[in-house]
């Protein structure tokens, strides 16, 4: 793929190859569901939409591709589900290595792949975990009925305006602490740049916290980049230092990231730990030695956890 030689080479930076990227498999996915979908469904009866860091353009070479299939049909016997599977496996066909999959529905791989909009907005209203809520502010619309998607993120909007705020930051430690990666809670030294402690996830927690607890509009910031969001933050905030350090450090661990996955060919957020290979990434990152890169992330990761540590005290 070219953008891939041209983030190598230094011709565009990582959030433009991370929005390229994204958006490409984005009209590859309404091109399929426009021959295949709307043929034989109509594309008035259903959404596509989008979740994860594929659908606010932050992608990876190794970033799962999220998808949820809602309809307008009181009845989901009305949908034929073989339909959208058939369009997941032509889907999946044609973005090879990624992977196309439905796992953030409603009770996730063990329910039904279609979910009719009134049956989603119960599951939200009556048993949808504060996980679920923290995953929708990522949603964005892909292909379909305009309408059924704007219904779908007003009743989540109705829904995080009713949280318990009092019980969200307790809840949103709970989660984050299980998603560790397994090294980290056996104490093993291995940096998962985006799970570990002071990794990427500890500020998109911290984001998503702000838009559970109302700090940020979920109407207005829904669906919007992590770096866009932090910008918004720099320019409301009084004391807005946390934010801009928060802002470095996440574009520096999304390039770190990249960059170690395209150079190292690794399939994973791990941080390497061959000494060879922490040569290349150095030297690739045009730090001096191996060396000062992990100083340099020693600090970020400290940074992070600080703020982080603030935020959720």
């Amino acid at each position: 793929m070219i953008i891939t030689f041209q983030f190598t080479i230094g011709k565009i930076t990582h959030t433009k190859f991370s929005y390229l990227l994204s958006n490409y498999i984005k009209l590859l996915i309404r091109n399929t569901a426009q021959c295949t979908l709307a043929k034989n469904i109509g594309n008035n009866k259903f959404i596509i939409a989008s979740m994860g860091s594929f659908s606010i353009n932050e992608m990876t070479f190794i970033s799962d591709i999220d998808l949820i299939f809602i309809t307008n049909l009181k009845n989901n016997k009305s949908v034929d589900e073989n339909h959208f599977q058939n369009f997941l496996t032509e889907i999946n066909k044609q973005l090879k290595p990624f992977k196309c999959d439905c796992r953030l529905r409603p009770e996730g791989k063990s329910s039904q792949l279609v979910w009719n909009l009134d049956g989603y907005t119960f599951y939200l209203n009556s048993r949808a975990k504060l996980w679920e809520l923290q995953s929708l502010d990522k949603i964005n619309f892909i292909y379909g009925n305009k309408r059924i998607f704007n219904k779908l993120t007003k009743s989540i909007e109705t829904n995080i305006t009713e949280l318990n705020k009092t019980k969200i930051k307790q809840d949103m430690l709970t989660m984050r602490k299980k998603l560790y990666p397994i090294s980290y809670s056996r104490g093993k030294s291995l940096f998962n740049i985006k799970s570990s402690s002071g990794g990427i996830l500890d500020i998109d927690f911290i984001i998503q916290f702000f838009i559970l607890t109302g700090k940020l509009s979920y109407k207005n910031w829904r669906g919007k980049t992590l770096l866009k969001i932090l910008d918004h933050l720099i320019k409301t905030k009084r004391n807005n230092n946390d934010f801009k350090e928060l802002k470095k450090n996440l574009s520096f661990l999304k390039y770190l990231s990249l960059t170690n996955q395209n150079i190292n060919n690794n399939r994973s957020y791990v941080f390497p730990s061959k000494k060879e290979e922490q040569i290349i990434l150095s030297e690739f990152l045009k730090f001096e030695s191996k060396t000062k890169l992990e100083e340099e992330l020693i600090v970020i990761k400290n940074n992070n956890k600080a703020i982080f540590k603030k935020i959720f005290n």
